[in-house]
């Protein structure tokens, strides 16, 4: 599954912006929880920005330069797990053209009354 790593506050700045100084991994990379994925430029210093998940960088969303916002997102990485949740887990659609059976009917079959 594809996780998002965005960019969080860092240090006791009073900005809400930072400036990628540089990536210290690229597409393809293994990182684990806690890894330095990045430097980044705030108002009052350079801090190091940790991956918040494991697994293999899929894309960097940002350039070297870039000025961010917190809550920005930084760089995607796939976990390995299936991805849940999405279409593939859902029940086919109906053909098309067929009718959906009307809201708060019973669609039970019904059996004939037996002769008494």
């Amino acid at each position: 599954m594809i996780h998002d790593v965005l960019l969080p506050r860092t240090g006791s700045t009073s900005s809400d912006q930072a400036t990628i100084v540089t990536w210290h991994v690229a597409v393809g990379a293994q990182v684990a929880v806690g890894d330095v994925v990045a430097e980044v430029e705030t108002d009052k210093s350079v801090v190091d920005v940790e991956s918040t998940v494991a697994g293999t960088v899929v894309e960097l969303c940002a350039a070297e330069e870039d000025e961010l916002t917190i809550g920005d997102l930084l760089l995607r990485v796939d976990d390995g797990e299936p991805t849940t949740g999405g279409a593939a887990d859902q029940p086919p659609a109906p053909p098309a053209g067929a009718a959906a059976p009307p809201t708060g009917t019973d669609t039970r079959p019904t059996r004939a009354a037996s002769p008494r």
